[in-house]
């Protein structure tokens, strides 16, 4: 699908760095128009606000879809039982991911524009997100719920996020990673470790997940959210592709299983809520398995009553417009000014024209190292820490937090 720019073009490091540019700048523009919207809420026109404010996240996060389906090699399957597919873009819906991949969010978010919820996707994050450059102030703009991943300090915001997500008046999709991080081979070992002490069928493909916060989701939610989706990504050929092999425009195939689970087939009891989960993670380690073994998805449901669809995820030319307006806004201006300093312009403004090409080179580098699995793992009493990573990893962490800090203090102060 990924034909608009010869393979060769892409593999040159500024065609890798205009999408991040173009990203970069756009997310700016965007959040300071957010931003302004605030005071709506204030004199007590939060729908309104909530309204505009999806319609200019959907200006920046097509993005995502734009240069997955349209620059980047990438394809999209959904596999999909032929009951669940009409209730999908229309109804608010629990979602229930695997994360394995710096890609799943990329190819959740495809999925979620083909069915015209992508503007209206929240998630469960961790709160050290709101630092991230960029990816943090979109996430508070957007009412993403971010938790500090300790369940006694974090219960007060779940329950006063769930009672507001509740109130919304249109369909989203609540994005729940139960792993709590991405897999690794070294929390994985943990992982089975961890279960094996709890008495509990370790997973082959997955962590084991963590329930507290599906339950009190769940619990707030049940009265305003008819479906649970349980959804699995793999990758085609069994690989792990990475933000970088997507820019190079590698060729990548996205399969997606989508199984919907009505909430009144959830538990109300928090034990057993809790068990479903793991009953539900169980299910979704065979049909990783099924994958790891066949290179794609069973298309009957585990009761081989209902058919499974394969829905190719299409790219759409509102996507390609979009990218092409913001690429015309931000990058043939900054080509041309650009341009003119360096041969034209003085000393000092030559310097700080380098000076911000380099700024923004480190945001966009940031921006994907924000995706790579990190080596530390926690559950309950069991830890690891991998301390040649983290000292590799300090000054990117360092520059992460003074960039990401200075573009969080918006919403800091608010």
């Amino acid at each position: 699908m990924g034909n608009f720019a010869p393979k060769s073009v892409k593999q040159l490091l500024i065609s890798q760095f205009l999408p991040g540019f173009i990203f970069l700048w756009t997310s700016l523009l965007i959040n300071a128009v957010q931003l302004l919207l605030i005071p709506l809420r204030w004199i007590g026109y939060v729908d309104l606000q909530r309204t505009i404010n999806g319609k200019l996240t959907y200006l920046h996060w097509i993005l995502v879809p734009a240069y997955a389906q349209w620059w980047a090699d990438i394809s999209v399957n959904l596999y999909v039982r032929t009951r669940d597919l009409k209730y999908l873009g229309k109804e608010k819906a629990v979602v229930i991911l695997n994360h394995k991949s710096q890609l799943d969010w990329i190819t959740l978010w495809t999925v979620g524009n083909s069915f015209g919820v992508m503007e209206n996707i929240k998630a469960l994050a961790k709160q050290s997100l709101l630092f991230a450059p960029v990816i943090g102030p979109a996430f508070w703009l957007n009412e993403y719920i971010l938790l500090k991943r300790n369940f006694s300090s974090d219960k007060d915001t779940l329950s006063n996020s769930v009672k507001n997500y509740s109130a919304f008046q249109y369909n989203f999709w609540l994005i729940l990673f139960c792993e709590g991080t991405r897999f690794t081979p070294e929390k994985h070992k943990l992982s089975t470790e961890f279960a094996r002490q709890k008495g509990l069928k370790p997973l082959k493909h997955h962590l084991m997940p963590r329930t507290k916060g599906f339950v009190s989701v769940v619990s707030g939610l049940r009265k305003a959210v008819p479906a649970i989706y349980d959804m699995s990504v793999c990758f085609g050929g069994n690989k792990n592709p990475t933000l970088s092999d997507l820019l190079k425009g590698i060729s990548i195939r996205a399969d997606v299983y989508l199984r919907r689970i009505p909430m009144e087939e959830v538990p109300e009891d928090s034990e057993k809520c809790s068990e479903f989960v793991h009953t539900t993670y169980q299910e979704k380690d065979d049909l990783c398995e099924y994958y790891a073994q066949n290179d794609k998805f069973p298309t009957t449901d585990k009761s081989g009553s209902d058919e499974v669809l394969v829905k190719q995820i299409t790219r759409t030319s509102r996507a390609l417009f979009f990218m092409i307006v913001w690429t015309a806004v931000f990058a043939a201006p900054g080509l041309y000014l650009t341009l003119k300093i360096v041969f034209g312009g003085s000393v000092i403004m030559y310097v700080v024209t380098l000076t911000t090409i380099a700024l923004f080179f480190l945001l966009y580098w940031l921006m994907i190292g924000l995706g790579t699995a990190q080596s530390t793992y926690s559950f309950m009493n069991v830890v690891s820490l991998d301390e040649q990573t983290l000292k590799r990893n300090v000054p990117l962490m360092f520059a992460s937090k003074v960039l990401g800090t200075i573009s969080a203090l918006p919403t800091l102060l608010l």
